[in-house]
C-alpha cells in the first residue's frame, strides 16, 4: 500500500510530495474554470439584458408613433395605449418586457400587413 513519502527524491533529500502538488494544481485549474465559466455566464446574461431593454425602448417607440399616426376616435389607439403601458411598467423584468414586445410587433406587422 502507498504512503505519502515512501518515495525519497535525491535531488531534494526528502519525502517526495510532488503528487499532492500536482493534485492540488488540478483543483485550482478546475476551479480556475468553474470561476472563468461564472464569469462568461454573467457577461452573456448582462449582454441580453442590454439588447431587451433596447427592444422594448424600440417597441414602445414605435407603438407611440403608431399612436400618434391615428385619428383620435380609432379604437387603435386604446391597444397601443395598454401596450406603451405594459412595456413601461418598471415591476415588469426585462426578459418578460422582451417576450411582449416581439408578441406587440408581431402583432402591429400582421395588423398592417391584413390591412
Amino acid at each position: 500500500m502507498a504512503r505519502i513519502g515512501d518515495r525519497i527524491d535525491p535531488g531534494l533529500g526528502r519525502a517526495d510530495t510532488s503528487g499532492i502538488l500536482r493534485g492540488s494544481m488540478a483543483g485550482a485549474e478546475a476551479l480556475g474554470r468553474g470561476i472563468g465559466a461564472l464569469g462568461a455566464g454573467v457577461g452573456a446574461g448582462i449582454k441580453q439584458r442590454k439588447k431587451d431593454e433596447k427592444d422594448v425602448t424600440a417597441t414602445v417607440a414605435r407603438l407611440e408613433a403608431l399612436k400618434k399616426a391615428q385619428a383620435p376616435d380609432s379604437p387603435l389607439i386604446g391597444v397601443l395605449d395598454e401596450g406603451i403601458n405594459t412595456l413601461s411598467d418598471t415591476n415588469l423584468s426585462p426578459r418578460k418586457a422582451a417576450g411582449l414586445a416581439a408578441g406587440y410587433n408581431q402583432g402591429v406587422t400582421d395588423f398592417f400587413a391584413s390591412v
